[in-house]
């Protein structure tokens, strides 16, 4: 920091300093929601490489990251608390909401999201559980059962792999956290 002082104004150094801590934040965040925050990382990433194009100065890069991350990232924390679902809940919640083809009754949505969240609990809790393939493949089925007659067999494989991708970034170290 203190070469940065040197080298960067006032309006430089605070762009930089809000993007590292809302790459802290959006890391912290990953692992509960991999799809939501990676479009938030995309986002800053996105922002910070028009400015060192110059596209746009320091302050309306500071005006873009607050517009385009830091409030959208209040407004999902407070969207939480209105639909009534955990931060655990959350990541399968916005899973099943982006496929409203699939299904679009939201009572339901919360119902299946707990089905889902008690199956990959029950299979997070064995050792390594992302690293078996017969593991992974009965939390697969388990969650397909959940899902079938609820969600158009055309959009359940697309749902499935998120769902396991999002059991892996969220649950890979569950186990040694309960035992």
């Amino acid at each position: 920091m203190a070469t940065a002082k040197e080298q960067k104004s006032g309006n430089e150094l605070k762009l930089e300093l809000i993007r590292q801590i809302l790459n802290d934040e959006i890391k912290v965040r990953s692992s509960k929601n991999l799809v939501k925050y990676r479009k938030f990382k995309e986002e800053v990433e996105r922002i910070i490489a028009q400015y060192h194009n110059n596209f746009f100065d320091n302050l309306m890069a500071l005006q873009e990251l607050i517009d385009k991350v830091a409030k959208p990232m209040q407004e999902e924390d407070q969207r939480l608390q209105q639909l009534g679902i955990t931060q655990e809940e959350e990541a399968f919640y916005e899973i099943l909401a982006n496929h409203p083809n699939a299904i679009q009754d939201f009572d339901l949505i919360k119902e299946l999201v707990q089905k889902i969240l008690a199956e990959v609990k029950k299979s997070a809790k064995q050792p390594d559980w992302y690293k078996k393939d017969d593991t992974k493949a009965q939390l697969m089925l388990a969650v397909k059962k959940v899902l079938r007659f609820k969600v158009k067999a055309d959009e359940l494989q697309t749902i499935l792999d998120e769902v396991m991708e999002q059991a892996e970034a969220r649950y890979k170290e569950y186990g040694m956290s309960v035992a």
